[in-house]
């Protein structure tokens, strides 16, 4: 009795596959090309290009990448001499990097074409700083020898800086690139002035020894030789009155205020409250990187950027302003309405998988829809072809047995019929279809008896 059930249940399964296999492969190949076509699956390795080791653009890059870890995903750091080569690794097709830190003020004339071809900006996460220190000149000896000396104010303007020697950053670097633009219009130029290719840590170095004057450096304020200059006697950090000059001829620029005492509350540093410039550092990529990968960046630049600190208030960054690179419009839906739906509930790769799903089967489901209706009939057709065949041979006999009904023929007609019996009872029909064999059957036994009424007519 259980084998009889399993027969029947069996019989009943292979007549649904046979009535639904085209379905089935138009499923199969959609789906290969839906997943091969329509909007790939996001890599799982990124190469974002940073900066200097002991930089800020390797610090948070760093950062970044513990966050995107947690989502399977691997951020490849590249280091690089500072923003003007991230720039130029990004706009390189071959050179394998997909996102890079470039500060504001990178793109010029000559290269806007090109950025905003192949680039977008997934928002300005940062301020950076450009800290410019100077050595305060010794008092003279009379001065120090009298009661209440103050030590010598150091400069205010960038002009001041004319004729001595000031570290500007390495060739190549963000630092040098800005320095030159600020000093220039204030006639300080290699003409006049020693220029040093000395950035970070170097350049510390050369100005608390005496080997540099002064030193711009481009970072932020948590950096240790930063911390270590705004804490050394003799070193004084400029406050720039001609900073809202500089920020009206430099619109990228930022001014930024950094209290007095902020740094240490005890000694009071600064001793004044200091105006800095600011670019902002922009998180730039490929215009065609996955946009699932764009979310994944955001998502860790929100956590990685998003604190307060001394120079910038809690959530103000990553800001999704950008007036010299196109905002990506996957940045745009971010900043707008945070992560994806999906991806506030589910990890990432189960994320993106049912996203992927609802992308591919939405054009599927409209092709199938119509191949769902039009197979039950087309299956139909088919096995009502294999009963319909062996109609036209009863049909044919019978119209013999009209046209010739001589006594000899008949044997022949009873031997021809009983072989289209044969051959129908043969056919393998689903259970749903059987009633065609059974009426065909039927219909032969007319046949047969026609020819026997035939046969017994007299004469």
């Amino acid at each position: 009795m259980i084998q009889k059930a399993r027969d029947f249940y069996r019989e009943h399964a292979r007549d649904f596959v046979a009535q639904y296999w085209m379905v089935f492969a138009a499923l199969a190949v959609a789906l290969l090309l839906g997943f091969r076509y329509i909007n790939p699956a996001p890599p799982n390795v990124i190469e974002i290009s940073t900066g200097a080791d002991e930089g800020a653009f390797t610090l948070y890059a760093e950062r970044y990448k513990k966050v995107l870890a947690r989502d399977g995903v691997n951020l490849v750091l590249r280091p690089s001499s500072g923003a003007p080569q991230n720039l130029a690794r990004l706009l390189d097709d071959a050179s394998g990097v997909r996102a890079g830190f470039i500060q504001g003020g990178m793109v010029s004339d000559g290269n806007a074409p090109e950025v905003a071809d192949k680039l977008v900006s997934l928002g300005s996460m940062y301020y950076e700083p450009l800290w410019i220190f100077v050595r305060l000149a010794a008092a003279p000896a009379s001065a120090s020898r009298s009661q209440g000396a103050s030590p010598p104010a150091p400069p205010t303007r960038l002009a001041a800086l004319k004729g001595r020697k000031v570290a500007v950053g390495a060739p190549g670097g963000g630092t040098r690139t800005l320095a030159l633009r600020l000093l220039t219009p204030s006639g300080v130029t290699e003409d006049n002035s020693t220029l040093l290719p000395l950035s970070g840590p170097a350049a510390a170095a050369a100005l608390l020894e005496g080997r540099a004057d002064a030193a711009l450096f481009l970072t932020t304020l948590d950096t240790p030789h930063i911390q270590q200059l705004l804490a050394t006697p003799g070193i004084a950090l400029m406050n720039l009155d001609q900073a809202d000059a500089l920020i009206r001829n430099f619109p990228f620029l930022h001014l930024l205020t950094l209290p007095h005492g902020s740094f240490d509350m005890e000694r009071n540093i600064p001793v004044e409250d200091v105006q800095l410039l600011a670019p902002t550092v922009k998180l730039a990529a490929r215009a065609d990187l996955h946009p699932a990968l764009v979310t994944l960046l955001l998502k860790a630049a929100t956590e990685v950027h998003g604190n307060a600190t001394l120079l910038q208030r809690e959530h103000e960054f990553p800001l999704g302003s950008d007036t010299e690179v196109a905002l990506s419009t996957d940045a745009q839906r971010y900043y707008k309405s945070g992560p994806p739906f999906l991806q506030k509930y589910l990890p990432f790769w189960a994320a993106t998988w049912v996203d992927r799903m609802f992308v591919i089967l939405l054009p599927i489901l409209a092709i199938l829809i119509p191949i769902t209706k039009f197979a039950p009939m087309l299956y139909s057709w088919r096995i009502r072809s294999k009963v319909y065949h062996w109609y036209g041979e009863l049909k044919f006999l019978e119209g013999q047995l009209r046209n010739n009904p001589a006594e000899s023929k008949l044997p022949s007609y009873l031997e021809r019929l009983d072989w289209i019996e044969d051959q129908v009872n043969r056919i393998r029909l689903p259970l749903a279809f059987s009633n065609h064999v059974y009426f065909l059957r039927e219909h032969i036994e007319l046949v047969r008896n026609a020819i026997v009424r035939a046969a017994h007519k007299p004469a």
